[in-house]
Order: C-alpha cells, then structure tokens, then sequence
C-alpha cells in the first residue's frame, strides 16, 4: 500500500503481564509516530518581505506569505520574494526574528496606495516620479495649487482594531506667502467625518521628527502615531488649498544628514526678509510718471477734492469700504455763489460720490467673490465651510451699509447746499 507523502502512521502498543492475572494494572498504551520519509526537508522562512521601497525588512513562510497576498497587505515580487503594500521596516537592527514582530504597526506612505477623494469637486494634482536628494526616483503625490482648489487624496486601510500604528511620510512645501494655506492630514475612522483626527502641518504645528532645506524648498518628515480604535475601515486623508504640496514616503532619518537644517520659522523668516527687499527695491525703481494702480483708503477721513484727483490718478481701483468723505469747498465762495455755480457744485459732488460709491462696492464684490470660490471648494459639512459662511454674510452687510451710508452722505451734502443758500438769501 503506497502512503502519500507528509503522511504518518500511529502505532499503538499495549504492554503488560503474562498470563493474565486478576486485578492487575491497566496496560499502558504507547504511541510511536513513525515518519515514513525521513530526510525530508522541513518547510523554512525561505520568502524574503520587503516594505514598499523594495528593503528587506525580514523572512516569512511560504504559506504566511500567500496569506498576506490574499488579505491584500503584500504582493508578490517574484516567486520568491513578497512587497507589503501596509508596512514600516521594524526600528531594530537584526531582521533574523521578523516573523515574531508586528510588521504593521507601522505605515510608509505609499503614494500608489492613495487617489483623488471623491468627495471633492475641485482636487487638482497628479501621482508623479521625480528625483529625490540620494539621486533615486521615487514616486510622489502632488497636490493642490496656489488658488483656492480644496484637494484631498484618499488611503482606506483595514487595520487590526484597537491597536497603535505610526504613519511616516515626507512633506514638500505645503506652505505660502502669505500664511494661509491648508495643508493638513485627517485620520477618519468608519467615515466618522466629525470625530476625525485633525494634523495641521503646514506651519509645522504638529511638529516634524525632521526639517530640512530639500532640493525643491522645505522638507518636513513626520510620524504620526495613532490608534486605530474599534473602526472596520481607517482613512488617512491629506488636504491642500492655496498652496502647492507634494506628499513623499519617508526614508530612514540618516539618509537626510547630507541635508542642511531649516524649520518652517526658518524659513518663514528669511522668505519674508526676501519679499521685504524685492519691495524696497521696486519702491527705489518707482517712477514719478508711474500712475498708482491700487489704493487702500479703508476707513480713512479724507476730502471731497482729495477724492476727485486721487479718481483722476488711480487706472484700477481705490478701496473705500468704511471711509468718510466730507465736502471741503470755501464757505465765502459758497455764499456768494450763485444758484447755477451751487447747482453746479451739487451735481460734482454727487458725481464723485457716486464714483467713490462704485469704487467701494466692486472691492467689497471682490472680496466676496473671492470667498464664495473658497466656500464652494470646501467639503460639505466641514468647519472651513462654516467659516466661509459667516465672512460671505458679513461681507454682504458690509456691501449693504457701504450703499446706505453713501447714499445717504450725498443726500445731506446737497441739502446743506441748499439750506445754506436759503438762509443768505
């Protein structure tokens, strides 16, 4: 009878006295495991793991790797060798017990592993190859721009419940002039928007293990820890507007030493030194001739004749929300006019108000314009969203009583014409 291979046969001996006697022990059953093909090799961890970079991180079994390829966690290489697609090399030095240590705990970002949010209407960017500072190609995710398109780019693990991960990645730019870009990570867990785990990177708020003067502008590393709670399905979500962001995987720390130091205040710092000297020499370069394109006259206190020359000399537009405009023709000149030079003077001042009017609400409209763009970006239901709402509205009563005071000025400055004519005559 032929036995397949890997089978045993149980031999089952039973021992004891002869003849047999009466009340005697029982028999002791003996089991003898007889392997019938001995010198057969036992199955080993001849299966190399390697993270999503293509580093050994360690070995595993034939039969653990081809579960980890069905659970969607890795992908085979080649037939000897498997990639984790949710991994981070362990923080020790030997590999030799890798199989004993939890080789998901910890996250690389991986820029195949993530796409465009759906929720979004307005995400810009693309998945791209550039060269890194070690003179290696590597694959990263640009996104947003330097307007007001709100993106989000989207992972969804399945992540063992209640237990503590570290998601590492690296952080190009993210950051403007003017300091007010987005440039944030959330941690969603089975779509609970609302309970979201919130990282606001782009000021180094949450601060980096690393920051450093990159080949293409600032270069952050962060590890973020975070537990994965009771969720079926964890999201890891990056967000951008207003600035461009380039999201890369995270090498080891020593590989950034050939990189010189610079923190985001840094950088802030010698950023803003740079503008101020551009400035200054553009103001020593200005020309007399040059006509003035944009003035700020918010709230100020200025002449009815002030108004009419600045009119004459600004070709683009001159803010007045919240200024006062008051008539300053001479009293004695005003009395002995005449009713025509009077009605003359009414009407000139009616005209430049009405510019100055126009002038105030189409920079309000601006504003609000430039708001609403960023209302209808942000994601429904957010905090953003909300913000923008209550600046549109204001905006909106600023525009309304822009009209109604103006409105009103012009109406008491031909009055006051009038009543002083009537009481000289």
């Amino acid at each position: 009878m032929s036995i397949p291979p890997r089978h045993v046969i149980i031999r089952i001996k039973q021992t004891g006295t002869a003849p047999i006697e009466k009340n005697r022990s029982l028999p002791i059953l003996q089991l003898h495991i007889v392997n019938l093909f001995k010198g057969v090799i036992p199955i080993t961890k001849n299966i190399i793991v390697t993270d999503a970079q293509g580093n050994q991180i360690g070995t595993t079994y034939p039969k653990r790797a081809k579960g980890l390829v069905k659970s969607g966690r890795a992908e085979y290489a080649n037939d000897c060798e498997i990639r984790l697609l949710i991994t981070h090399a362990p923080a020790v030095t030997s590999i030799d017990n890798t199989e004993d240590l939890n080789m998901s705990k910890i996250i690389n970002f991986n820029a195949k592993d993530f796409h465009f949010d759906a929720s979004c209407e307005n995400n810009v960017g693309a998945r791209m190859i550039q060269h890194n500072h070690l003179g290696q190609n590597e694959t990263v995710f640009e996104i947003g721009d330097w307007y007001w398109s709100w993106t989000q780019i989207i992972s969804s693990k399945h992540l063992e419940k209640n237990t503590d991960y570290l998601f590492r990645f690296a952080i190009e730019l993210g950051i403007n002039d003017t300091g007010d870009a987005v440039c944030q990570l959330y941690i969603v867990r089975d779509k609970n928007y609302e309970d979201r785990d919130v990282y606001p990177l782009q000021q180094s708020r949450f601060l980096p293990v690393l920051s450093k003067d990159g080949p293409n502008g600032l270069l952050r590393v962060f590890e973020v820890p975070f537990n994965s709670g009771d969720a079926e399905i964890t999201d890891l979500i990056f967000v951008a507007q207003h600035a461009i962001t380039r999201v890369l995987p995270a090498h080891d720390l020593k590989d950034y030493d050939v990189l010189e130091d610079l923190s985001y205040s840094e950088w802030w710092e010698a950023r803003s030194a740079a503008i101020a000297a551009e400035e200054e020499a553009e103001t020593a370069n200005y020309s007399s001739s040059r006509r003035v394109r944009h003035l700020d006259l918010c709230g100020a206190n200025i002449s009815s004749s002030m108004l009419q020359k600045l009119l004459k000399s600004c070709t683009e537009n001159i803010d007045l929300t919240g200024a006062n405009i008051y008539w300053d023709g001479d009293e004695e000149e005003d009395f002995e006019e005449s009713d025509s030079a009077a009605d003359e003077n009414a009407g000139r001042y009616e005209h430049i108000m009405g510019e100055a009017q126009d002038v105030a609400q189409a920079a309000i409209k601006r504003a609000y314009d430039a708001v609403k763009a960023r209302y209808d970006a942000a994601p429904q239901n957010s905090i953003q969203k909300e913000s923008l709402k209550f600046a549109m509205d204001q905006l909106v009563g600023m525009l309304a009583k822009q009209t109604t005071e103006t409105t009103s000025d012009a109406e008491e400055g031909a009055d006051g014409k009038d009543g002083t004519e009537g009481e000289e005559a």
